[in-house]
């Protein structure tokens, strides 16, 4: 399987056009985002609500521990990789040890 770098913001693109143009799916897939807005009339705020709820999943999927059984990392379907920070580092590799936690090197 090929690893291209995504930004999260990415992964919202394809939904929210989904979600924009069927109805009826975004009304069974985000009814907490109907309680609070509905589309007509309400000058973008459901948008906007959209949006910040389907950030809210995309950040869940992401954050979500390790030893819990669903996400996509632990799945493998999906690697986490945060800028500017590596296993390799020396602090990392340095904290890794002290708690007796072994990091693979990339």
């Amino acid at each position: 399987m090929a690893l291209n770098p995504v930004a999260t913001s990415a992964t919202m693109v394809d939904p929210e056009d989904r979600l924009e143009d069927d109805e009826p799916l975004s009304r069974a897939l985000l009814p907490e985002v109907w309680q609070v807005a509905r589309r007509e009339g309400s000058g973008g705020r459901h948008t906007r609500e959209r949006r910040k709820y389907l950030r809210i999943q995309v950040l869940r999927e992401v954050t979500l521990s390790t030893r819990q059984a669903l996400g996509l990392e632990p799945w493998g379907r999906m690697k986490v990789q945060y800028d500017g920070i590596s296993a390799s580092h020396p602090w990392i590799q340095e904290h890794a040890r002290t708690c007796s936690a072994f990091p693979l090197t990339e």
